[in-house]
């Protein structure tokens, strides 16, 4: 593996750096009033997706092992590095989608109950069963 390798690598590890910040600022987006935002960022993380796999598959093409390598190598382990982070960012905007789902499914169940109690005690307002002499006809 040579320069058009390190070179690869360099830009897999740009693109993983902008695929990081995207989950970070999808963080910030998970409000339900950024939903607009939140779409075209996720476009941008699908974009940085499809772009690291061509790389991959350059990568591929282009074969060997950076083992013996040292800069190569420590490339690899930042992107590594990079990926970890990602995941991790990740799994915390996840459990903050599904705190918001509890959430909101609390407030749902909640609604809902006080429906049923309003209803209750409006049923005795609504129209008496039985039948009704009409005195003008």
């Amino acid at each position: 593996m040579g320069a058009k390798a390190y070179r690869l690598l360099a830009e897999k590890k740009r693109l993983w750096q902008e695929f990081y910040q995207l989950t970070l600022d999808q963080a910030e987006l998970l409000a339900p009033d950024r939903g607009a935002e939140l779409l075209q960022l996720l476009d941008r993380k699908d974009d940085c997706i499809k772009a690291l796999a061509e790389l991959e598959e350059q990568l591929a093409k282009e074969g060997g092992s950076a083992a013996a390598e040292g800069e190569i190598n420590k490339l690899e382990q930042e992107i590594y590095e990079l990926i970890e982070a990602c995941r991790q960012a990740d799994a915390a905007n996840r459990q903050k989608i599904n705190d918001c789902y509890r959430e909101l499914k609390q407030r749902l169940e909640h609604l809902q109950t006080g429906r049923r109690a309003v209803s209750g005690y409006n049923k005795a307002l609504g129209a008496k069963k039985g039948y009704f002499v009409d005195i003008n006809r």
